[in-house]
């Protein structure tokens, strides 16, 4: 009986030990069948970043025109204006071989003038730098009529851009504006005026002995057009302004490289 026992005990042994193997290999099977799908998948973004390539090919007022020049779609574009993120609107997918359009922010070159900045645009692993070079037209002789006193009227001016505008300068001077004003561009009001006038209402008055006042106003280029554009200035004094001048200066992209 005791030999019987000890042939059970090697049997169960060997059972239990066959068991413990199958497990093991179930587990480690499990763990090399993740980390290879997980290491696929990086390498397939690695790949793809590497195999991605991006140029600016233009860029007018608040759009940015880039061309795929890879093999593999394109998204997720970051945008930076001398290093200073730019907030984008809208994002395309490009396809490979094709130009897809980055709507940014129109307020983006508002606190940077003239002259030369850099355009960094990224998209997964790949980042293209390019220069812009930002030039102005200056026109001083919108109000044809001025100086011109009009009550409980707008003030219509027609402007024309040879260039669509990163931003315009409407430059004024006005006497007796004491009740505010808000623009409207093409029929379109800018955002921001109605706000900017009730902060700045005490200092859009007539002045000291009647002495006119000089505002500038900045309009992001994403109101405007190439070719004629409508410039309407509303005040809200009702015993009427008069116009002594009204001036605009034309900011946009000259060259990009």
């Amino acid at each position: 009986m005791k030999g019987v026992s000890v042939v059970i005990a090697v049997v169960m042994l060997l059972v239990i030990s066959v068991s413990l193997v199958g497990v093991l290999y179930s587990w480690l099977s499990a763990m090399v069948t993740k980390t290879t799908s997980k290491g696929s998948e990086q390498v397939g973004t690695i790949t793809s970043g590497i195999l991605t390539q991006i140029r600016v090919d233009s860029v007018a007022g608040n759009r940015i025109y880039v061309r795929n020049l890879g093999n593999s779609k394109v998204s997720d574009f970051s945008a930076f204006i001398d290093g200073e993120p730019v907030e984008i609107v809208s994002s395309p997918v490009i396809e490979p071989k094709k130009i897809g359009e980055i709507v940014v922010n129109g307020t983006w070159f508002f606190h940077k003038g003239e002259g030369s900045h850099i355009l960094s645009l990224s998209a997964g692993l790949t980042r293209v730098d390019s220069t812009l070079m930002v030039a102005s037209d200056y026109n001083d002789n919108l109000c044809t009529l001025c100086p011109r006193t009009l009550a409980n009227d707008n003030l219509t001016l027609y402007l024309d851009v040879e260039n669509l505008p990163l931003w315009v300068n409407l430059t004024y001077s006005a006497t007796d504006l004491e009740g505010g004003w808000y623009l409207a561009v093409n029929g379109r009001e800018v955002v921001d005026s109605k706000e900017i006038n009730s902060d700045k209402a005490a200092n859009l008055g007539s002045g000291p002995d009647g002495a006119s006042l000089t505002y500038v106003f900045p309009v992001p280029g994403d109101y405007f057009k190439t070719g004629k554009n409508r410039i309407d200035f509303f005040p809200k004094t009702p015993d009427g302004v008069t116009w002594n001048w009204v001036k605009a200066t034309v900011f946009y992209i000259k060259r990009i490289y």
